[in-house]
């Protein structure tokens, strides 16, 4: 195993730019969910400190989805 001197987070994205568009990666999720795409990731980064802090990734995200989903009037399938 490689031994790291630092590991750095780029929250505010000041060091590191994505490669991506943001909206095609969220457009890439709903596709491989099979669901209607049902918000933007500006609706995302408006929602994500809202959502209170999570015990794994998947709560997060789900708790994130979900609230965004409840704002939009949209029911699960």
């Amino acid at each position: 195993m490689p031994s790291y001197e630092a590991i750095c987070f780029d929250l505010d994205r000041t060091l590191c730019q994505p490669t991506r568009d943001p909206d095609d990666v969220l457009a890439a999720v709903f596709e491989h969910a099979n669901i209607e795409p049902f918000c933007s990731a500006a609706d995302i980064r408006e929602t994500v400190h809202e959502v209170s802090a999570p015990v794994t990734d998947r709560t997060f995200f789900e708790s994130l989805f979900s609230t965004i989903a409840d704002r939009k009037g949209v029911k699960p399938s």
